[in-house]
């Protein structure tokens, strides 16, 4: 098996092992990212935290300014919110973003990636 050197090792694909990998890459450094699994790059910002909560917060303010404006219409319907809607939303803010925060993806920026636990050994 060849043995690979790294210039820099980055534990963690949130947003800072991220912006670092990208930064030590454009320096043409040899990189390598680790991340627990693929489905935790972005790390909580992207995955449970940031972007899922503007997102839900913008859809909030979309729906109280629209049952604000509800006293200017003239219908009997009142405005119900659709949770799957709602979560579809969400969703697609998340893959938005998703398409620059993959495998794939970092590879072509020239960062290798590996999937699994990081721990120092000596």
């Amino acid at each position: 098996m060849e043995k690979i050197t790294y210039d820099i090792i980055i534990i963690g694909a949130g947003s800072g092992g991220l912006n670092v990998a990208g930064f030590f890459s454009q320096l043409k450094l040899k990189v390598l990212l680790i991340d627990k699994g693929d489905e935790h790059i972005g790390g909580d910002c992207l995955n449970t935290g940031c972007i899922p909560s503007k997102a839900l917060i913008h859809v909030a303010n979309q729906v109280h300014e629209a049952r604000i404006a509800e006293r200017f219409l003239s219908t009997e319907n009142h405005l119900e919110v659709d949770i799957k809607k709602v979560t579809e939303y969400i969703l697609s803010k998340q893959n938005h973003i998703r398409k620059s925060e993959n495998p794939e993806y970092l590879k072509k920026k020239g960062i290798d990636y590996m999937s699994g636990e990081a721990k120092f050994v000596d």
